[in-house]
C-alpha cells in the first residue's frame, strides 16, 4: 500500500516522494500517475536543478504582514471549510447583495459585465430596498397597439449647455398568466410573463417611455410631485395613456450622470399602480412627426388637337404631366410595445445607447428585487418548517427520554424482583440447609429401622404434595363434565 500513500501525498500536498521528502516536486511527467514504488531519490531532479542565488539586500520601510495561519504559504493547502449550520447560512455574506442601494460605476461594471453604459454614468440608487414594495404578480393588462390612430410629437425644447437635466421616466407593468389548457405552461419561467411597456425609436433603439422636465410641470425638478407630473406629460405624448388616475408612484431607481460641461444630470424611473386604475385593455398609440413635403407626381391632364378643318368637332387626348404638390408625411419617432423582462435583459455591448442601458439598469433591479423577495419567502418557509422539525424533534427526544425513563425503572424493577427471589431462595436454602442438620443429628440417636422407616414416611408424604395438586385439578375437570352433562 505505499504507492497509494505516495498518489495520496502527490494529490493533496503537492510534493514528490510521499510524506518521505516534503520538497515539491518539479520533475517532468504526470505527477498523478502510478509510479513503481522506489526511493525518492531515484525519481527527483532535485541534482539537476540550479542553485538559488543569494538575494540582493532590499530596503523597505517595514516587514511584510504575516499571514494568521498555521500552514505556510508555500504549501498553498486548501482544507474545505466546515458545514455552516442553517442560522449561519442564512447570515451569509454575498459579493453582490442585493440590499446594496447605492452603486457607482465600478460597481455595476462587476455585477453587469455584459452591460454598456456611459462614461459620464456617476451612480444608480435603489429606491426598492428601502420600501415595502406591494406589487402583485397576477397584474392582466393588455396592452393592444392602435396602427391607425397617432400621436403628433411635441417640439423638442432647446436645452441649454451646462445646465442640469431632470428626466422622468415610467414602467407600465403586466403579468401574462400561464394557460391551463397548456401542457407546459408549469414550465414558463416568470420573467417571461413579467411584461413592460417600452418604446422602440429609429434613433437609440429600445427606451423607457418618459422625457426630461420642462417648466410647465412645476418650479423644482428635485421634487417627486414635479416630475411625476413630467412622466404623465411624457406618456400621454408618446403612447397615448393617461396616467394621472393612478395614485401610487414607486420611486424604482435613479440614476445619475457627470457630464462634462459640469451639468448633474438625474433619471427617475416610476412605477405606477396601473393595476388598480387602468382598464384590462390599453390601446397603445404611435408617435409621429408631421411634415410637408413637396413632391412631384404625375397626373393625366386632356389636351385638345389642333386641326386645319376646323367644321369637324374637336378631338382631345390624354397625356401625363408631372406636378410639384405639397403632401403631409408622418415619421414614425417613437412605437410602443410590450416586452418581457426576459427580452429586455438580453442586452450586450452593441446596445451603446444611454436609453437602453437606464432600461436594462430598471430591468437588472426589477429581477434583484423579485430574487430578493423570493429569497426572503423561501427563507421565511424554510425558518418555520425548521421550527416545526424542531419541535418534532423536541417531542420525539421527549418521548424517547420517557421511554428511556421506564425502561430503566421497568429494568430497576426487574433487578428488584430478582434480588428479592434470590433473596427468598437464599432464605430457603439456609432454611433446608438447617432442617438436614438437624435431622442428622436426630439419626445419629436412632437406629436404622427408624431411620429408614422415617426416610419412607417423608418421601411418601413428598409424593403426595406432588399428587396433591393434579388431584385438585382432575376433581375441577370431573365435576365440570358432570355439569355439562
Amino acid at each position: 500500500m505505499e504507492w497509494q500513500r505516495y498518489i495520496h501525498a502527490q494529490k493533496h500536498d503537492g510534493y514528490r516522494g510521499g510524506h518521505q521528502h516534503p520538497r515539491p516536486y518539479r520533475g517532468h511527467g504526470n505527477p498523478y500517475s502510478k509510479p513503481a514504488y522506489r526511493p525518492a531519490r531515484q525519481f527527483s531532479n532535485y541534482d539537476r536543478r540550479p542553485q538559488p542565488q543569494p538575494r540582493r539586500a532590499q530596503v523597505t520601510s517595514a516587514p511584510p504582514p504575516q499571514r494568521n495561519s498555521a500552514y505556510s504559504t508555500s504549501h498553498h493547502h486548501h482544507h474545505p471549510s466546515p458545514a455552516h449550520s442553517f442560522t449561519s447560512f442564512l447570515k451569509c455574506n454575498s459579493a453582490f447583495p442585493y440590499m446594496h442601494k447605492v452603486r457607482n460605476l465600478t460597481d455595476v461594471c462587476h455585477r453587469y459585465p455584459r452591460l454598456c453604459v456611459s462614461e459620464d454614468f456617476s451612480k444608480i440608487i435603489h429606491h426598492w430596498v428601502d420600501q415595502a414594495i406591494p406589487i402583485p404578480m397576477d397584474v392582466q393588462l393588455n396592452f393592444r397597439a392602435a396602427p391607425e390612430q397617432t400621436v403628433p410629437a411635441p417640439t423638442p425644447e432647446v436645452s441649454v449647455d451646462g445646465q442640469s437635466q431632470h428626466i422622468a421616466r415610467v414602467m407600465l407593468l403586466s403579468v401574462q398568466q400561464p394557460e391551463e389548457d397548456k401542457e407546459d405552461a408549469h414550465k414558463s419561467h416568470l420573467l417571461k410573463r413579467v411584461k413592460f411597456l417600452v418604446g422602440k425609436s429609429g434613433t437609440s433603439g429600445l427606451m423607457s417611455i418618459g422625457g426630461p422636465w420642462a417648466a410647465q410641470d412645476g418650479a423644482d425638478p428635485t421634487k417627486d410631485s414635479t416630475l411625476i407630473k413630467t412622466a404623465i406629460r411624457h406618456c400621454k405624448a408618446i403612447c397615448g395613456v393617461d396616467l394621472s388616475p393612478c395614485t401610487q408612484w414607486i420611486k424604482f431607481v435613479e440614476i445619475h450622470y457627470n457630464r462634462p460641461s459640469g451639468a448633474h444630470d438625474r433619471t427617475v424611473i416610476f412605477l405606477p399602480n396601473v393595476w388598480n386604475h387602468l382598464s384590462r385593455e390599453i390601446k397603445i398609440y404611435k408617435q409621429v412627426e408631421r411634415k410637408e413635403l413637396e413632391v412631384e407626381e404625375e397626373v393625366e391632364v386632356e389636351v385638345e388637337l389642333e386641326e386645319k378643318d376646323q367644321t369637324e368637332e374637336k378631338k382631345t387626348t390624354k397625356i401625363t404631366k408631372k406636378v410639384k404638390t405639397t403632401k403631409v408625411v408622418d415619421t414614425v419617432l417613437v412605437r410602443s410595445m410590450d416586452l418581457s423582462m426576459n427580452g429586455i435583459l438580453e442586452y450586450d455591448q452593441q446596445d451603446q445607447h444611454p436609453e437602453t442601458a437606464e432600461l436594462s439598469l430598471f430591468a437588472e433591479a426589477f429581477d434583484e428585487m423579485l430574487c430578493s423577495k423570493y429569497a426572503k419567502d423561501i427563507c421565511a418557509l424554510l425558518k418555520e418548517k425548521k421550527v416545526k422539525a424542531d419541535i418534532v424533534a423536541e417531542e420525539a427526544k421527549r418521548k424517547r427520554e420517557a421511554e428511556d425513563e421506564a425502561k430503566a425503572a421497568r429494568i430497576e424493577k426487574e433487578r428488584e424482583e430478582r434480588a428479592a427471589k434470590r433473596q427468598k431462595l437464599e432464605e430457603e436454602r439456609k432454611l433446608e440447609l438447617e432442617r438436614r442438620k438437624q435431622q442428622e443429628e436426630e439419626e445419629r440417636n436412632m437406629t436404622e429401622e427408624q431411620v429408614e422407616i422415617r426416610r419412607k414416611k417423608e418421601n411418601e408424604e413428598k409424593k403426595s404434595k406432588r399428587r396433591g395438586p393434579a388431584k385438585i385439578v382432575g376433581r375441577a375437570r370431573g365435576q365440570a363434565e358432570r355439569g355439562g352433562c
